[in-house]
């Protein structure tokens, strides 16, 4: 995923409730940095790579509930 033109790697979700599953609608992503830097996200950053990249955040949600 790209925010910025640069490449962010998520390395924690929160809010992941197991009883919501499959939907986990309060999951979040909790913590992203960008890769050339290692940089932390800001919260509003985060915010936005949510709603730019939804169903492939909802998908690694999913990926990292499963043992």
């Amino acid at each position: 995923m790209k925010l910025n033109g640069r490449e962010v790697e998520i390395v924690e979700f929160g809010g992941i409730m197991m009883r919501d599953w499959p939907d986990l609608v309060d999951a979040y992503i909790e913590e992203a940095r960008f890769q050339d830097t290692g940089d932390e996200l800001t919260e509003e950053q985060t915010d936005s790579l949510h709603e730019q990249y939804k169903c492939e955040v909802h998908e690694l949600i999913l990926d990292s509930t499963i043992p």
